[in-house]
């Protein structure tokens, strides 16, 4: 029974359902590509949900946590380009991402480990950087796929959103 309490905390702990953590450190289908039930997807390495329903950014965060997910990281161009899709394929203009700069104005954090550096690479902000205001702490990304497409605006406002379970924990000093 104490080989089922482990594998249930490694469910757990990874935020995926039906993973099948391999302990020679080899992967199998299982841990490759993880099983998703609706409303989630896989794509790529991860299971994404994409809800078409407006939430504020914390609502949208709570929402995905009761889920076992979170607001979707972004950890690379690719992974920007599979959001661009869910949000085009849900017919919406945009979506709250996990990233704020609540905590600190101008350091742009991801709730969790993982995303990448919005200011570093051109294709998030755009080439002059966020509009930024001491109001304006959450992002979004437009549904249309070109560089600088992410917006800030209140984190009080309504959005729909991207959850997303890839077995990162989210990080509550990040919001």
């Amino acid at each position: 029974m104490r080989g089922a309490a482990v594998a249930a905390a490694a469910l757990v702990a990874c935020g995926r359902i039906d993973y099948d953590p391999v302990t020679d450190g080899g992967v199998d289908a299982i841990d490759a590509l993880p099983a998703c039930t609706a409303p989630y997807a896989v794509v790529g390495d991860s299971c994404y949900r994409m809800v078409d329903v407006p939430a504020s950014w914390d609502a949208a965060e709570a929402a995905c946590e009761a889920d076992g997910a979170h607001l979707v990281i972004v950890g690379s161009v690719a992974e920007h380009d599979v959001v661009h899709g869910l949000l085009t394929a849900a017919g919406v203009t945009g979506g709250w991402v996990g990233a704020s700069d609540r905590v600190a104005e101008d350091s742009w954090r991801w709730v969790g480990a993982g995303g990448v550096d919005l200011l570093a690479d051109q294709c998030f902000f755009g080439a002059s950087g966020p509009a930024n205001s001491p109001v304006l702490d959450c992002v979004a990304s437009f549904a249309t796929n070109f560089c600088g497409d992410y917006t800030l605006f209140l984190c009080s406002d309504s959005h729909p959103y991207v959850c997303e379970r890839d077995g990162v924990a989210i990080d509550r000093t990040a919001f």
